[in-house]
């Protein structure tokens, strides 16, 4: 049996969590496991089901820029521990120059940078992202990301167009995700919305890239046309206590609903009808794949890839137009969709290479060959 190690923050539910535990639920555990390095010790809710399945978790002493020679150390005498690790796939974007590095020093041979954004975040670490960024392509021994604007944006156009960077898609169980009319009554049951309410909604942390202040903004227009209507936000994040303060400024609390951190996520898509993702930036995410899955009239904003419009059905609008002009395109894609006669979308994702099934068989082959081809060189 191979042993991955996968390098994350921690064991949340976010996005790229979220489809890392898709994979590892469905390779061949007898062939490939996966344990996971965290470089955050607030600890997530997906850590004892790693445990269930296999796996085994650890703990960087954290991303401090300046405290670089003790993550050095760290990272000599874990590999000296565990032996068995020759491949280490990051997800950290450029911080994963930190522990490629750190295993390009220490001996790894196989060393996967997995990019999931196509931006950096606008903060004070922006200098230390861009020399990061520079770090990578000599870290790394392969470059992957989840889609074609990320992996130009990190990588660059040149690697992207010769075909040395692998794309890999967010791949998700699409059976639990297709349109199911029971679990649609069940969570407006639980919430006590009524069939005809129209429900706007949004998965995903509440943190700056998300851009919940536009999103409110957004809904309270909506809310101005029709006033039967309901916005969820499925979630968590240290910026919830100031959304849900901006919902009561804008007298939008009563319908507003913040269901927190949830373990079945694709009940709620169900409870919608329409799904809404203003963000400053994304990759390929998650959350927009899942709600095409439930046949939602999707509306993103421009910032995130086209990419994402697998099923060639999205609405794209601009950060820079109004809230008012997002929630008219919300009411005309509401209205231009049979909401309880929803399709099953099963085939279709599929074919775009998102059905998880299909898609974890090829990422078990990929390791297999990794690991393989290192053993035949040595």
């Amino acid at each position: 049996m191979i042993r991955i190690l996968q390098v994350i923050t921690n064991l949340s539910r976010g996005g790229i969590e979220t489809m890392l535990m898709n994979y590892y639920r469905n390779i061949d555990r007898n062939e490939v496991q996966f344990d996971f390095l965290c470089n955050n010790k607030t600890h997530g809710e997906y850590e004892e089901e790693v445990l269930s399945l296999g796996g085994r978790i650890f703990w960087t002493p954290g991303l401090n820029p300046f405290k670089y020679p003790e993550y050095l150390r760290f990272f000599r005498n874990f590999l000296r521990e565990h032996p068995e690790y020759r491949v280490i796939h990051s997800h950290n974007d450029a911080f994963a120059a930190y522990s490629l590095y750190a295993a390009k020093v220490n001996g790894v041979p196989v060393r996967i940078s997995h990019i999931h954004n196509a931006a950096f975040p606008l903060n004070y670490k922006l200098p230390i992202y861009y020399i990061c960024r520079k770090v990578l392509p000599i870290s790394a021994t392969d470059l992957w990301a989840c889609g074609r604007k990320a992996a130009a944006f990190y990588y660059g156009d040149n690697a992207l167009n010769s075909n040395a960077i692998h794309i890999h898609n967010n791949a998700i169980d699409v059976n639990r995700f297709v349109f199911n009319e029971d679990a649609r009554a069940r969570i407006r049951k639980q919430y006590g919305i009524s069939d005809t309410t129209l429900v706007v909604g949004h998965i995903g942390r509440f943190m700056k890239q998300k851009n919940h202040r536009f999103l409110l903004e957004i809904f309270s227009a909506i809310h101005k046309i029709n006033e039967d209507t309901k916005l969820i936000l499925v979630g968590s994040g240290n910026l919830m206590s100031e959304i849900k303060c901006l919902s009561e400024k804008l007298g939008i609390e009563k319908d507003v609903i913040f269901a927190g951190s949830v373990s079945t996520p694709y009940d709620y898509y169900q409870g919608f009808d329409c799904f809404l993702m203003p963000s400053l930036h994304e990759g390929l995410p998650l959350s927009g794949i899942e709600a095409q899955s439930a046949d939602l009239p999707c509306i993103f904003s421009d910032a995130v890839s086209d990419e994402v419009d697998v099923l060639h059905n999205s609405s794209f609008l601009s950060l820079k137009s109004s809230p008012e002009a997002w929630a008219v395109e919300v009411i005309k894609r509401v209205g231009n969709h049979d909401l309880k006669v929803r399709q099953n979308k099963e085939l279709e994702m599929r074919a775009a290479g998102f059905d998880i099934r299909v898609e974890a068989e090829k990422l078990c082959a990929i390791y297999k060959r990794m690991f393989e081809s290192n053993l035949d060189s040595q």
